[in-house]
């Protein structure tokens, strides 16, 4: 399967040195390098909404939204090398305001009705065949049952290394805590996941 959440974190397309130059140019009015930005890191915020919007319309709209406040808070962003961690934490604090309104729970109880319609990770039925479809499927199912059964604070981080892909510098960053504290709710997290053994199968491909 492609969602090997053994080996959490790829190597990033560009490197963070690269990043921090295009945020400082995007800092300094460069509005083609905060263009280049938001193509670079699209797919990660998106994908990182869907995830806990259920939603892809309203993926589509926080998605956007993040940019939007990012831009608007440049002159605020005084470590350039933390670009992908301060746009992440813009994403965070929308989604959660996003649960705050209530709309969110309205979502969750549409999406389960609907039998989980969508998935969080949009595909393309042509490229892969039934049996792999329906193991994404399950796979996601379960991943969202596990993810419910953590305490807060473990699902959080749990997500923001294995879904979104954040090392654990960038989560101590986001959250504003001590990366001794994520990797504590992260070993408690994956402590309990070892024991979920049909999630294991499907995480490791083995189903």
């Amino acid at each position: 399967m492609q969602n090997q959440i053994a080996n959490p974190v790829e190597a990033h397309e560009h490197t963070v040195e690269w990043t921090a130059a295009l945020a400082q140019k995007a800092v300094q009015g460069d509005r083609a390098a905060f263009d280049k930005l938001v193509d670079l890191f699209w797919p990660d915020i998106y994908r990182m909404v869907y995830f806990r919007a259920k939603n892809p319309m309203d993926a589509e709209d926080l998605a956007q939204e993040v940019f939007l406040r990012a831009y608007a808070s440049l002159e605020r962003l005084r470590q350039p090398e933390r670009f992908r961690s301060w746009l992440f934490s813009i994403a965070l604090n929308l989604v959660r305001d996003f649960h705050r309104r209530g709309r969110g729970l309205r979502l969750i109880k549409s999406h389960d009705a609907s039998k989980e319609a969508h998935q969080p990770e949009p595909v393309d039925q042509n490229s892969e065949s039934a049996l792999e479809g329906v193991l994404r499927h399950e796979f996601w199912r379960e991943i969202k049952s596990f993810t419910r059964e953590l305490p807060e604070k473990e699902r959080e981080v749990f997500c923001l290394r294995f879904l979104d892909q954040l090392s654990i510098k960038e989560i101590a960053q986001l959250l504003d805590r001590a990366e001794g504290s994520i990797k504590s709710h992260l070993f408690r997290a994956v402590a309990k996941l070892r024991r979920r053994n049909r999630l294991l199968k499907l995480v490791r491909g083995e189903l």
